[in-house]
């Protein structure tokens, strides 16, 4: 990632003085244009955007935030974020808060993708600015949805399955969140590439919600329900994190392929010493980058994408020296 240090001055309407001076760190892929006088020329103010992230304890999600505050103050904006703890009734009411405050943008990261419609369309008929990020929603109005393409992770982590395993044996999935499209769409790559294969059954699968403790609990009863296993497919690096330690105290490490989903750097880290084999490394720092970025164009008047795509890689123990970080 490339620093460049970038001023923006602020024209302060109606009082003589002088602008405010930021430092920001911007992603080389991003837009190194600041729309910080645009916006505050438009609004008087900074415009201020809301959005209920669906879990603070996810080190993906910290990395988006950490993004969306440096596009923030880079493009002068007055940014709420708050967590949804991974539930939908919880985030309902905090988007339903933001609707009130009529703030002038939303961010939906949905908890549960049709659970979230209602206040969608309810921030639809309140505020011009309404943006999807990272999971897709069920329904509702977009300005523009800003994610990964996670059909093509499965895919991408399917392939990489028939190459480990010859095309035969035993799979399971330790799945994200039910309902999310983060976990809808990696299993279904999955499930279209091994289903060209007879010889490779996915056995299991079951919901670790996307955190450590869940990764656990489905791995070791993966375990104790599979006497062979050929590969082990985590929808994310926190479920691998807690699972993968059920798997050595087994004693069953080498019998089966590892595959996960992030680009978290202590996985990266698993790659090299032989304790992970496969990652699919999406863009999370420049994806949360984005979302601002996004969002700035949209509230100056400027045309967006419908669909802002981010990079996805696979990593293995030949290219994880050169593999683009995930932060």
């Amino acid at each position: 990632m490339k620093k460049l240090f970038l001023i923006c001055i602020f024209a302060i309407f109606g009082i003589g003085g002088v602008g405010t001076a930021v430092a920001v760190d911007v992603p080389s892929a991003a837009d190194q244009n600041s729309l910080a006088d645009e916006l505050y020329a438009k609004f008087g103010r900074k415009p201020v955007v809301g959005v209920s992230v669906m879990q603070f304890n996810n080190v993906t999600i910290q990395a988006w935030i950490e993004q969306m505050e440096g596009a923030a103050e880079f493009h002068g904006i007055d940014l709420r974020v708050v967590d949804g703890q991974n539930d939908a009734a919880r985030q309902a009411n905090q988007n339903d808060t933001f609707i009130a405050q009529n703030v002038d943008c939303i961010l939906f990261d949905p908890v549960d993708a049709m659970a979230v419609i209602p206040v969608v369309k309810r921030a639809n008929e309140a505020i011009d600015c309404v943006i999807n990020i990272d999971v897709e929603a069920g329904g509702g109005e977009f300005a523009s949805y800003i994610g990964h393409d996670w059909l093509m992770a499965g895919l991408m982590s399917g392939l990489q399955i028939i190459q480990a395993t010859g095309g035969k044996g035993n799979v399971v999935l330790v799945e994200g969140a039910p309902g999310t499209n983060a976990q809808i769409m990696r299993t279904k790559g999955i499930e279209i590439v091994t289903a060209l294969w007879p010889d490779l059954k996915i056995v299991g699968k079951q919901p670790g919600y996307f955190n450590r403790d869940g990764g656990l609990k489905v791995t070791e009863a993966m375990l104790a329900a599979h006497p062979k296993i050929d590969a082990i497919y985590f929808q994310n690096d926190e479920m691998y994190f807690g699972g993968y330690p059920a798997i050595v105290a087994a004693g069953r490490r080498d019998e089966m392929a590892i595959l996960s989903v992030d680009g978290n750097p202590d996985a990266m880290e698993r790659i090299k010493t032989g304790d992970l084999d496969y990652e699919v490394v999406g863009q999370f720092g420049l994806q949360g980058w984005l979302f601002i970025e996004t969002t700035a164009k949209v509230l100056a008047g400027k045309k967006v994408l419908d669909w802002v795509p981010v990079n996805l890689y696979m990593a293995d123990k030949s290219n994880v020296a050169t593999t683009p970080s995930a932060w």
